[in-house]
This record gives C-alpha cells, structure tokens and sequence, in this order.
C-alpha cells in the first residue's frame, strides 16, 4: 500500500519538478478565468477533507479504543489527505474488518 502511494506521488510530482512556477501560474489563470474551475477546485478540496474525517471515525468504530489506534487513525487520515483523490479508495479496500 505504502509503494503503490510513492508510486502514485512520483508520478504526479514528476511533471511537476520541470516547471512548477508555469504550472502554477497556468493553474491561476485557469481559477481566474473559469467560474467552473474555482467550483470544481473548492469543491475537490471540501471532499477530499471530509473523507479524511470519516475514513478516521471509520477506522474508529472497526477498531479498539487505544492510543495506538488513535495514532493509527491520524496517520490514516493525514495519507487520505496526501495521496488525494487514492487515499480513500486505498483505505476502503484495505480496511480492517467490522467487530461484533
């Protein structure tokens, strides 16, 4: 799991390390131009911060009370955050089972 986030991070940092400061001007020009592309950008981010909470009380309920599985749950939550649109979808099928 962790591999295949590297993975996905190299590949989307990649063309990035070229030309960043293109990257991100054309990214501005884009929200500045497109009342669309501010939305969709606002709106991505808010999902994408909401799956980080409920991937972690998710991880909650399906796991002991501990300050292991506390640390376990932040940790979840900040790779959900990090590996963007993969990291709940990674979570899902990994997660472990619901107890009893």
């Amino acid at each position: 799991m962790v591999l295949y986030g590297l993975v996905c991070c190299a590949i989307v940092v990649q063309p990035a390390q070229t030309d960043l400061s293109g990257l991100l001007t054309g990214f501005q020009d884009l929200i500045n131009s497109s009342k669309f592309a501010s939305v969709a950008t606002v709106d991505f981010l808010i999902l994408n911060v909401v799956s980080a909470y409920f991937v972690t009380k998710d991880y909650a309920l399906r796991t002991s009370d501990d300050d292991e599985n506390k640390k376990k749950a932040t940790l979840i939550a900040l790779s959900t955050l990090l590996i963007l649109p993969f990291g709940s979808s990674l979570y899902c099928l990994f997660r472990p089972k619901l107890e009893d």
